[in-house]
């Protein structure tokens, strides 16, 4: 069986490649071809562009120019890894299955057009389905829905990553599961076999990791009075090479490979980012979560999942093995599981 995957495989964003290769090897792991589905919109070949000059105004141009140096470093080891592990069709696949997610696919504020999101373009020989798709919000336009009513029912299986777009879809007549994260459908140890050490930085000196996807004083302080208190260093990572505060040392390099790693080898971290919660979780890291806006609710949602033990200063140490989340993780497989039949 061969397997398409349409989901963002291009972005520069630790989450979005985590979870693309996440599902691929899971695909993979059960005896099917898998591949990602070469799609880009334009406006993301913008936003992801290493070009200063394809920012949007003044403004925007000046940040990249001032972020370039540090963007180049990621940019690089994101690159590396997209061609080792995040195989690319070539348009004429004639895949078995579809499948789109996961991510914000069918968020608006992201895409151009979610109609190649509603998969359609697939023949109808071939099976569509979703895995963790979302909308990124629960205000969905009137265009969307109509998008949805007409497109959806032609899947076999549709899943959703939140609660939230499950009761629009419901709303509209459509059943969707919510399932877990595709990072959650891998081990610990298939994780750890793919991480890389940053270049410069050694597993024998120990540090805090900060990772801030928006700008948030408190967490900075935080994680810079606990690094100062245990006498380590405050590394500090950002996809686009943004430094988000003054605290710590920003560190170049960086993709996914090396934030797996660092995840796996800080001796806390401090993030509003999802999948920084998540590797924790999965790694078993001690971890202080901060809200990130709207995607708060992603993190408190998930650590509803875990078993966790209690420290100083609002960390906790989370139990990959919580038996909440093992059910919800089992659940997820046999939705794939059932998919690839």
């Amino acid at each position: 069986m061969k397997v398409g995957i349409l989901t963002f495989y291009y972005a520069d964003n630790y989450g979005a490649l985590l979870q693309a290769y996440a599902l691929h090897r899971y695909i993979q792991n059960n005896g099917a071809e898998a591949y990602f589905v070469p799609y880009i919109p334009g406006n993301e070949q913008r936003a992801y562009s290493i070009d200063p000059l394809k920012g949007y105004g003044a403004k925007d141009k000046l940040r990249r120019v001032m972020q370039f140096g540090a963007r180049m470093g990621n940019y690089r080891a994101f690159k590396a890894f997209r061609e080792s592990c995040i195989p690319v069709g070539n348009g004429n696949d004639n895949p078995d299955v579809i499948i789109v997610g996961s991510d914000q696919v069918w968020n608006e504020k992201i895409v151009d057009d979610i109609a190649p999101y509603m998969l359609d373009w697939v023949p109808e020989t071939c099976k569509k389905a979703s895995y963790a798709a979302s909308c990124g919000t629960a205000e969905v336009s009137e265009a969307a829905l109509a998008a949805m009513r007409t497109h959806l029912p032609s899947f076999t299986a549709v899943s959703v990553r939140e609660q939230a777009t499950a009761q629009v879809l419901a709303g509209i007549g459509i059943h969707a599961e919510a399932v877990a994260d595709p990072v959650f459908l891998l081990p610990a140890d298939a994780w750890t076999q793919i991480e890389s050490a940053p270049d410069g930085i050694t597993a024998d000196k120990d540090f805090v990791l900060l990772y801030l996807l928006r700008r948030d004083n408190a967490a900075a302080a935080a994680a810079a009075e606990y690094a100062e208190r245990h006498g380590q260093r405050l590394y500090v990572i950002h996809p686009m090479g943004a430094k988000m505060t003054d605290c710590g040392t920003l560190l170049n390099g960086v993709g996914p490979r090396e934030f797996v790693w660092l995840i796996h080898h800080a001796e806390a971290v401090y993030s509003n980012s999802f999948h920084a919660a998540s590797f924790s979780v999965i790694l078993e890291k001690p971890l202080c979560a901060f809200a990130n806006g709207n995607l708060g609710g992603r993190v408190s949602n998930l650590l509803g999942y875990v078993e966790r033990r209690e420290m100083d200063g609002g960390i906790i140490v989370p139990m990959a093995d919580s038996p909440e989340l093992c059910a919800l993780i089992e659940h997820s497989k046999e939705f794939i599981d059932n998919i690839l039949k």
